[in-house]
């Protein structure tokens, strides 16, 4: 008894010497005859329609609306948002990120902290919308603003620094003699201030350097809604600045005064004279 596919010799009752010859002339040797109609409709199965596997819109397995934004269904699901099709999804999304990042003015870090997705998924999320993000410098005014980072430390000017016990027990940091004359003035009289007031941060035009920068208050005094520049003639520096510094404060509620040299004064643009008032 010989192989049916390679002639190889073979024992009684065998038609084929192994499952590759078997499948080999069964793929190409073995005759065929059509299906009778008995045996199609017995092996036709019932029409499907067939629908988006994320939004149940009939035509295709994933409609043009949800394909975009497929591989971003992870994210979905990991913040629990909801929504009719993937768009609509993305859409809330943009939205949430949108508002910590322009409204809470949270940083890419606090971000990640916040919602667990990293410093490149919120960037190619932001760039597919055509969202710019913050440039270097406003990184930094925004840093300031929201008190996650201060003006420069005790390393990086000269001069007369430390840090300064209030009559309250905290500490705060002054930056020249001044600074310490006028919070000692303050102790004297138990009022309370606080230096370098995150909530008093404020951001101006400088018209100068033709660019948004933030202005940090010397002293703010919380009961009386007084912000207080400390500065002497020499640090004092351009009138101009100092003006829109104030008219900022102003426009948030703040009554801005300025301490030179030791003293209230009434008029900024003379940089000196009599005093307005020797006490806070």
């Amino acid at each position: 008894m010989k192989c049916l596919q390679c002639g190889k010799e073979i024992p009684e009752g065998r038609k084929f010497c192994s499952r590759s010859c078997s499948a080999s002339y069964n793929n190409v040797k073995r005759e065929r005859k059509p299906w009778t109609e008995e045996q199609k409709e017995k092996n036709r199965k019932p029409g499907k329609e067939v629908v988006c596997k994320y939004c149940g819109k009939p035509g295709k397995k994933v409609c043009d609306e949800c394909k975009p934004y497929v591989q971003r269904v992870r994210t979905f699901n990991k913040l629990g948002i909801e929504g009719a099709n993937l768009y609509v999804k993305n859409q809330k999304l943009l939205k949430i990120l949108q508002d910590l990042y322009f409204t809470q003015h949270l940083s890419l870090a606090e971000i990640w902290e916040k919602t667990g997705l990293r410093y490149h998924q919120v960037e190619i999320i932001f760039h597919t919308a055509g969202i710019s993000l913050r440039s270097v410098s406003d990184c930094q005014i925004n840093a300031l603003t929201t008190g996650r980072r201060g003006i420069p430390g005790p390393l990086e000017k000269r001069g007369i620094r430390g840090y300064h016990e209030t009559w309250q027990g905290s500490k705060v940091w002054y930056r020249s003699s001044y600074e310490l004359a006028f919070a000692e003035l303050l102790d004297s009289q138990k009022i309370p201030y606080k230096v370098e007031a995150k909530e008093a941060r404020t951001r101006y035009w400088d018209s100068e350097l033709q660019r948004e920068r933030v202005a940090v208050p010397d002293f703010y005094l919380p009961e009386t809604n007084e912000i207080v520049e400390v500065k002497s003639s020499y640090t004092l520096g351009s009138i101009q600045r100092m003006k829109e510094k104030f008219e900022a404060y102003r426009q948030r509620g703040f009554t801005p005064k300025l301490w030179l040299n030791f003293k209230f004064i009434d008029d900024i643009e003379k940089g000196s004279g009599e005093s307005a008032n020797q006490e806070p």
